[in-house]
């Protein structure tokens, strides 16, 4: 199945579930959103902790909520070694302040967060992460709204991780800017859900251990992933929805400068569902089908059956 055949396969199955449910969502249209609610359960990492977050402050049309996280480390491989391990205590400081409207429509949020990891023996291992994040949401009528988000963010990756990262002189750093937008449509018991997300990722040189400098400029690449999505609901616990998501990903780096293209393009169809079972368990479940086409032929293109499963269980 083609990449093109998919989409029109997609979007003709979406349709015609929206026509199909149309009389219904119009005879639900005063309960917009009452079947699609999965706020029976708050979980443990979801639960408000009053008295350890700060209650922040009023001003104006906005709350706004700074805070400072400090916290002493002990890792016992600093470096993740497989012999020769080195141990330190790692020092932790995060001051950051959330913004979040008080309007009675329309939303607005902001983040900012700076991390300061100190080690106390080894201080080439020592790193500022950076974070920031905005975003909105404008609602047009009951039951239906816009919204969108950037993100900026300079991060170091983990010693642990693949590639270079045990071989580096100091932690790799890279930046990500990402941004998304989405509409979303209730009504009754129907809602459709259609949005983009735009992901960039940079990575820095490096000074390797051994001497030289890694060059990590074949890891920079853009990302963009496209959703559509239609949910039915057959109770106030539970709704069938049928999904379809396009993605590509684009690296700067192209033979001569690299060994192989690594873009790549791909599609997911699936059908599901999305349920509160009394109270007890909550989820999403789907199967479908996905395909990932590669640029470069010396990369195997990737297809078959998709399944995906994310469930809460309250005990």
């Amino acid at each position: 199945m083609t990449l093109d055949k998919a989409i029109s396969a997609a979007a003709t199955a979406l349709l015609a579930g929206a026509v199909a449910a149309g009389a219904s969502a119009q005879a639900h249209a005063q309960n917009a959103g009452v079947f699609f609610e999965r706020d029976r359960n708050v979980s443990v990492l979801e639960r408000q902790r009053d008295e350890y977050v700060s209650p922040g402050r009023r001003s104006g049309g906005f709350f706004v909520r700074p805070s400072v996280e400090v916290g002493l480390e002990a890792n016992d491989n600093v470096f993740a070694t497989g012999a020769d391990e080195e141990s330190d205590l790692i020092a932790r400081l995060a001051p950051e302040i959330e913004i979040e409207s008080a309007w009675s429509v329309h939303e607005f949020v902001a983040m900012a967060q700076a991390e300061r990891l100190e080690y106390i023996d080894f201080s080439d291992e020592s790193v500022w992460n950076l974070d920031g994040a905005a975003g909105v949401r404008l609602d047009i009528v009951r039951g239906s709204y816009l919204e969108g988000g950037l993100r900026l963010s300079s991060l170091h990756e983990p010693r642990t991780s693949a590639g270079l990262a045990r071989q580096a002189a100091e932690p790799i750093q890279f930046d990500v800017a990402q941004f998304d937008i989405g509409a979303t449509h209730t009504r009754g018991r129907i809602r459709l859900f259609a949005g983009a997300d735009f992901t960039t990722l940079d990575y820095d040189y490096v000074a390797l251990f051994a001497g030289g400098v890694g060059d990590q400029d074949f890891r920079d690449r853009d990302e963009q992933a496209f959703t559509v999505r239609a949910d039915a609901a057959i109770s106030p616990d539970t709704a069938l929805f049928a999904r379809a998501r396009i993605n590509a990903r684009d690296y700067d780096l192209a033979p001569p400068d690299v060994a192989f293209e690594r873009s790549s393009e791909g599609y997911t169809i699936d059908v599901g569902a999305d349920f509160d079972v009394g109270g007890v368990a909550r989820g999403e479940v789907a199967i479908g089908y996905t395909e990932q086409d590669y640029d470069s032929a010396l990369l195997p293109d990737v297809d078959g059956l998709s399944v995906q499963a994310a469930v809460e269980w309250f005990p």
